[in-house]
């Protein structure tokens, strides 16, 4: 089961964990989390047995040995991968690890008056109007920037587990325009059109289609 990475696009635009999840899933949760910690235990160990080895090999070889430098090249790689893996495990199901919290911090410091990152909300939020004209679904230059760059994130390794989905929102001043009243009818159509132009920018980033889902709020 994926954990799910929410965009909303409201006076702000967040990123943040959503979830609720019935008896069931919270039952398989607990089996993988025991199931987690008891491999975490058993990488701690090989860890540390692989950790002595490097040691023993590093005082064994005179840099003249290839075997022992092969050797030696091996289990530091391994060691590495085991180091890997005992992140992975630590972070948790639904958490997002360090390395994706520095990635958004920087994202968002490269974007200070738009952007803004929240650690523990797990949440970025766009300021709206940088993202958006007044009553338009067209996502801004400056936006559309960082959404490139937000997909960049999104695409990686610490991100892919995630799905994505795209939450949008509307002040509440009544649609009002003629053109605009056709087309959205209402602030829950402009929210849903909103939440879709900020889909596609990160879908012509990268994101892929089946890890998105967008949903449209409003107040009028």
């Amino acid at each position: 089961m994926k954990s799910t990475l929410t965009l909303v696009v409201l006076a702000a635009l967040t990123l943040g964990m959503t979830g609720c999840i019935a008896q069931k899933q919270h039952d398989d949760l607990r089996t993988l989390h025991r199931k987690a910690q008891e491999r975490i235990v058993e990488l701690e160990g090989l860890l540390a047995d692989k950790e002595a080895e490097i040691a023993a090999l590093r005082g064994a070889s005179s840099g003249a040995d290839a075997n022992l430098a092969a050797r030696l090249a091996e289990a530091e790689a391994e060691a590495q991968r085991l180091r890997e893996e005992l992140r992975a495990l630590a972070a948790g199901p639904g958490d997002l690890t360090p390395e994706l919290v520095s990635a958004l911090q920087r994202l968002a410091d490269q974007y200070p008056g738009l952007m803004t990152f929240d650690p523990d909300r797990k949440a970025i939020q766009l300021q709206s109007d940088l993202t958006f004209d007044l009553g338009s679904t067209k996502v801004k230059a400056g936006a559309a920037e960082s959404l490139a760059k937000l997909a960049s994130v999104l695409n990686t390794a610490d991100a892919a587990p995630f799905e994505v989905k795209v939450v949008g929102h509307t002040d509440n001043v009544p649609v009002t325009n003629p053109a605009n009243k056709q087309k959205f009818e209402d602030n829950w159509g402009l929210s849903a059109f909103r939440a879709k132009s900020v889909m596609e920018v990160l879908r012509r980033n990268g994101v892929g289609e089946r890890r998105m889902s967008i949903v449209g709020y409003g107040e009028h």
